[in-house]
């Protein structure tokens, strides 16, 4: 009900909008018959307002509140992403729109506990986006990279005996060891009084996590000093 109440408001609200759009197509279309040349920069300018209008009134995500650039166009999440803000920017659209923000035309960031479930739980979660294709290891799916939810179920199944909260218990004492090393790498890091590299740090703690978990072998990347060795690997 509070959804169709907001669309139809959104509809009569872009109906004077609309108006004017059609009148300046219809001066548009006259000037381009007569002068072509000089129209079409006014025509772009003007399909590009017509869009607008319909991304900020009209379209399915209308009704979804976030900052006015991203509502309109996705550069604004591109280039928050480009230089390395976009997590702080977003978490600062949160605090000001609440729990769902639209980040750009198509996209909404959600920050609600009780989406977790939904989103990739239930019913095999929601779809991937293609974009996750990009993660094919030399051409081959896996298990975060596929958006073929019934390629993904078996697979995954598989591994989830891996992963269940008896399996990462009976490994507690050990990965609490991962971390005892964390903590004591960068007390030593601290005492030098360098900035400390925190991501290199976690990204370590993550890998000798992982390795101790699955295979009883801890990588100790957080022993290393300076960029821990796998970063290429990482990275790829």
């Amino acid at each position: 009900m509070l959804k169709a109440c907001a669309a139809r408001n959104g509809l009569l609200s872009a109906i004077p909008q609309f108006a004017s759009c059609a009148m300046a197509l219809g001066t548009l279309f006259t000037s381009l018959i007569t002068n072509p040349a000089t129209s079409l920069i006014p025509i772009a300018i003007l399909l590009f307002l017509c869009r607008s209008i319909y991304r900020l009134f009209l379209h399915p995500l209308a009704h979804i509140p976030g900052p006015l650039l991203p509502r309109i166009s996705s550069l604004w999440l591109y280039y928050h992403a480009y230089i390395g803000d976009e997590a702080t920017t977003i978490h600062k659209a949160h605090a000001r729109f609440g729990p769902l923000v639209r980040v750009s035309p198509h996209e909404v960031d959600i920050a609600d506990a009780d989406a977790i479930a939904p989103i990739y739980v239930s019913k095999g979660g929601f779809s991937k986006a293609p974009c996750y294709s990009n993660f094919d290891i030399d051409g081959h799916k896996t298990i975060f990279s596929t958006i073929d939810t019934a390629y993904r179920a078996v697979r995954a199944k598989a591994v989830t005996p891996l992963f269940s909260t008896k399996s990462i218990r009976d490994s507690e004492t050990a990965l609490y060891g991962c971390v005892s090393n964390l903590v004591k790498r960068m007390q030593e890091e601290a005492g030098t009084g360098r900035p400390v590299n925190i991501l290199n740090l976690t990204r370590s703690l993550a890998l000798d996590v992982v390795s101790t978990h699955l295979f009883q072998e801890n990588y100790n990347g957080t022993s290393e000093k300076g960029r821990l060795s796998a970063s290429p690997f990482v990275d790829a």
